[in-house]
């Protein structure tokens, strides 16, 4: 058994409703932002704090996909295997304490951890 860390942290189901600029995605993307928006108002957010809050989100979210590998490049076996120490992953995310964060996820003891996309951490 060994923890994998993967990408994530978009609430639309594919990296590409993000990134197309086809007309089906950009319909996709305005009605998640109404979505969005929607639930900020229906929990008293004011319109327009709601809709900069929206906004925001998307904002964080398409920043996020465009890191993402594709469908396609998830399938693949090689690029996606990527054994880490905890030290290395640490150096690599310097930002991170990977060694509480494991704790944290009831995943300690552990020594190496693998990553499917490297470049999205």
């Amino acid at each position: 058994m060994i923890p994998q860390l993967s990408q994530g942290g978009i609430g639309l189901s594919d990296r590409d409703y993000y990134l197309k600029d086809d007309k089906r995605s950009v319909q996709i993307r305005e009605a998640y932002t109404k979505y969005i928006n929607t639930l900020f108002t229906l929990t008293g957010v004011p319109q327009a704090k709601a809709q900069e809050n929206a906004e925001a989100i998307f904002k964080i979210e398409k920043t996020l996909a465009a890191a993402q590998l594709s469908r396609v490049e998830m399938r693949d076996a090689y690029r996606t295997y990527n054994k880490f120490s905890v030290d290395a992953l640490h150096k690599t995310t310097p930002l991170l304490n990977w060694k509480q964060i494991l704790v944290s996820l009831k995943a300690s003891g552990q020594d190496t951890v693998l990553v499917n996309n490297p470049s999205f951490l």
